[in-house]
């Protein structure tokens, strides 16, 4: 069959291409970064969409021409705009699915487990949204609902316990640590996704994709620090009050993995009956535990683990540290001390204040930019390219700035290391 996955390169939607291609279907990628998918699968065909704008149904008959099943797999955990997680889980979803019964089109739809009635998450509330409406709507369709779901690699949730059970000689867990959940391999969860394609009497039906056993948070943070292999450490329950601010901090930064939408979802308990799931697919899922034992964790899966939360606080001490440059020369320190260095190679007059209001400005600009995570990767070369130049020009016209007894030219280097790894970590896929 010839096969449309929506975010093919994601955690779950790469899992699914690659288990499609394998059983022998053609996987037709589509996704919003056409590069990124053609490095991925160079030998697939890939088609550009954009969940965030792309709401007509005639839009996506175009792209499924030749195409007999849709596998959606795109969703967003939270956004700083509303309009964007409405379109991302409701409004171009529900056009794709109009889309799909014009054609008469089988269209298989990953949610989520956790969005359910009383969840007050915008994520929670977009995704219940689109089940309704799809399940109250004639046409070929399977509405998918994993609960936690985990893999060799990891995402999102996934990461995030990861990191925190990574840290020195405590375990943080929020609240009492006896919500529950029912983890699902990443791959079972692609096998789930294969057999309901190929089997037509699967159909018109809303399947929980559980694994069988029920496991607390505070087992399932233990159970991964010891396959990780950081030994034995000391729980500590954080009430979730505590966490409150740091979520409320991590809404306004970007790429901070402790948000609000994390934080009410961890107040929830995430499980569901197994057995109509196992009866639908016919197999049984692998044990979480059972996983663990049978794949031990690699040197990868360490360093991940610790770098996942110094990911967010090294752009967070770089971009303060640009705003800082800008800010404490207007600030901070007399106008003459600057003028004085501008004079020195050449710059006075107009041309002396103009660059010095202008680089400041510059300065202030860029760590603002990063603090919000706004295009990391070009901003951060263009740091780069920023402090190769100073560093150019005090070494030519000031080279006694090398003698700095505070180092000052010297601290550029680490600063620049500290930036490239700033840039290398900005891809979260």
């Amino acid at each position: 069959m010839r096969i449309l996955v929506t975010g093919a390169y994601g955690f779950i939607g790469s899992q699914v291409t690659s288990r499609l291609r394998s059983a022998g279907h053609t996987v037709i990628c589509c996704v919003r970064d056409l590069a990124q998918a053609k490095k991925r699968f160079p030998e697939l065909e890939v088609i550009a969409c954009d969940f965030r704008k792309d709401f007509d149904p005639d839009i996506w008959l175009q792209r499924l021409t030749n195409i007999d099943v849709v596998v959606n797999c795109v969703g967003i955990l939270q956004s700083r705009k509303r309009e964007d997680i409405d379109a991302i889980h409701y409004k171009t979803p529900r056009a794709l699915f109009e889309a799909c019964l014009k054609q008469n089109k089988k269209i298989i739809h990953i949610s989520a487990l956790g969005a359910d009635e009383g969840v007050d998450t915008a994520y929670a509330k977009t995704k219940l949204m689109l089940e309704k409406y799809i399940s109250n709507s004639e046409g070929n369709w399977i509405i998918l609902r994993p609960s936690l779901v985990y893999g060799a690699g990891s995402f999102g949730g996934t990461s995030l316990f990861r990191a925190l059970v990574s840290l020195p000689w405590i375990i943080p867990i929020v609240g009492n640590g006896k919500q529950t959940f029912q983890p699902i391999h990443i791959s079972d969860l692609a096998r789930t996704i294969q057999i309901v394609v190929e089997k037509q009497n699967i159909t018109k039906q809303t399947i929980n994709v559980v694994g069988r056993l029920k496991v607390t948070l505070e087992t399932l943070f233990i159970q991964l620090r010891h396959w990780l292999g950081f030994g034995k450490a000391k729980v500590i329950h954080i009430p979730l009050g505590l966490i409150k601010p740091i979520a409320y901090l991590g809404d306004w930064l970007a790429d901070i993995p402790i948000n609000m939408t994390s934080f009410k979802m961890l107040s929830y308990n995430n499980t569901a009956d197994p057995d109509p799931f196992i009866k639908t697919v016919g197999f049984e899922p692998i044990a979480f535990e059972q996983y663990l034992v049978e794949n031990p964790s690699s040197t990868q899966d360490r360093w991940h683990a610790r770098l996942y939360l110094l990911n967010p606080l090294l752009r967070i001490t770089l971009g303060l540290l640009w705003v800082l440059s800008g800010l404490i020369p207007l600030f901070g320190i007399p106008d003459q001390t600057f003028f004085s260095i501008f004079s020195q190679i050449g710059i006075t007059g107009i041309s002396a204040k103009v660059a010095f209001y202008g680089s400041t400005g510059v300065d202030i600009l860029l760590g603002m930019a990063t603090l919000y995570n706004f295009k990391l990767k070009w901003v951060g070369s263009i740091q780069i390219l920023l402090i190769l130049f100073y560093t150019m020009v005090l070494s030519i016209w000031l080279p006694q700035a090398w003698l700095d007894p505070f180092v000052s030219l010297v601290k550029n280097f680490p600063i620049l290391v500290a930036t490239l790894v700033m840039i290398t970590l900005s891809d979260p896929r």
